[in-house]
């Protein structure tokens, strides 16, 4: 959910400032939390049976989480591609823009690439980003 409310902002930043690799890089970051939350199906229940077999949670715990389990990463990747539709048409916007700010000058154009990639904003995201996916508890 976190992670949901971080990326809330990332979006938003991203639209303010027109930056086109921030909004693919947001695709990528949507495509990595849906894989950990198909991974978390294992794990959730692999914690739920030794949590069963000392009696910590009600045998039915599984049964009333299992659903919620499967749909989660199923709505997940269906937003996924509406999410990835959207930053392919936000390209097309972005890019017609762009252009028309700085025209057709190659040397500006490599200017302005290089402060969207190397922008501090976009470095500090991808650094939470991996420390959030790869430092996680394992349950």
């Amino acid at each position: 959910m976190f992670g949901y409310l971080y990326q809330l902002w990332l979006v938003w930043d991203a639209l303010r400032l027109k930056n086109t690799i921030q909004v693919i890089g947001l695709v990528v970051y949507n495509a990595g939390i849906l894989i950990y939350a198909a991974i978390q199906f294992d794990q959730i229940r692999d914690a739920a049976d030794e949590l069963n077999k000392s009696n910590f949670v009600d045998a039915e715990f599984w049964k009333d989480v299992k659903p919620m389990l499967v749909a989660l990463p199923c709505l997940m990747a269906f937003a996924t591609m509406l999410f990835a539709f959207e930053a392919w048409k936000l390209y097309d916007e972005f890019a017609w823009t762009i252009y028309k700010h700085i025209s057709a000058d190659l040397r500006l154009k490599r200017r302005y690439l290089t402060y969207q990639v190397c922008h501090p904003r976009h470095l500090s995201h991808t650094r939470l980003t991996f420390s959030d996916l790869h430092c996680a508890p394992e349950v």
